[in-house]
Formats: C-alpha cells, structure tokens, sequence
C-alpha cells in the first residue's frame, strides 16, 4: 500500500487495489497475519501483490523461487503464469532452474551478461549440448525425452513436461 500512498492515490483505492491485488495472488485469507509469520511462499505471494496492486504491465521476478521449497517453487511459478494468462501482465522470470524455464513462451540464456540462446523452450531444449557446454542442468524431463528419443520412439521437441511425454507414447 505504501506505493500507492506516496503516488497520492486515495485511501478507498487503496485499500480496493489491495484487496484485489491479494485476490489475485490467493492470500487474501492472511491479509491480518504479520509479513514475519508467513511462510516463503506467502511472503512470495505478497510481494508478488504489492507489484500488482500497481497495476503493471510488466513484472520482473528475480530468482522469486530461488529460496523456496520444490512445492513453493511450483506454486509461485504457476501464479506467474496464471497472471500472464489472465491478467495479460508480461512476465519477465529470471531463474537458473531450467524446469522453470521450460514454461516460458520465449527463453533467453545468457552468459556472462551476454545472450548466447534465445528462442522457444522447444528450440532451447532441442540443443542440449549447447546447454551442458554452458554447464545448465537439463531438467529431467528433458532428459528423460531425449534418452527415449535414443531408442528410436517418436517423442516432439514440444514434449518437455513429464505429462506431455506419457501422452506421445498412449498415442
């Protein structure tokens, strides 16, 4: 609230863009919990709302699940997602877990400040000597695709989720 204030918005539009901003981000239940009692990816959460009660159009997540457990960092990276969805906020998540990664619409690899891939996450994982030349871990998935592949199934470069492999092979 405290950004809103110093641009002089009103008390009422306020507190509704918080109340909203907290709807959004599924924390509106612990709107009276002191920040300090929250777990990681609650604190996520609210810092994710005080961006959005702002009304952006872009959002900059920084390593946002660097600190958080594997459940957490599924959570937070699915509301990224559900904001860019439904909300249409560009999300702009800098991450060293390719898992992560492997959700975006467009990934850009950089190293040492200089962008040395950028593409689809399709086109990204399809090069993956590329990728342990940089020293990134392949995500499992990846992995797992690339091994079956190997042995002659017809698995898509789209497949980069453990669910989209099971489907190629039903079909």
């Amino acid at each position: 609230a405290w950004a809103l204030a110093i641009r002089g918005l009103p008390s009422l539009l306020i507190a509704e863009r918080v109340e909203q901003a907290m709807h959004a981000v599924g924390i509106y239940h612990l709107r009276k919990q002191p920040p300090h009692r929250l777990s990681g990816g609650q604190k996520q959460r609210l810092a994710i709302a005080g961006v959005l009660a702002l009304r952006p159009q872009c959002i900059i997540a920084d390593e946002a699940t660097s600190q958080l457990d594997p459940l957490s960092r599924r959570e937070i990276t699915a509301l990224l997602h559900q904001l860019n969805q439904e909300l249409g906020v560009s999300i702009i998540h800098v991450t060293h877990l390719l898992e992560e990664a492997a959700l975006a619409q467009r990934i850009v690899v950089m190293e040492q400040g200089r962008v040395v891939m950028e593409g689809t996450p399709s086109a990204i994982f399809a090069d993956l000597d590329q990728l342990r030349q940089l020293k990134l871990a392949i995500p499992e998935p990846i992995e797992l695709a690339a091994r079956l592949r190997a042995t002659g199934l017809t698995i898509s470069k789209e497949a980069l989720t453990v669910d989209a492999i099971a489907r190629e092979i039903a079909h």
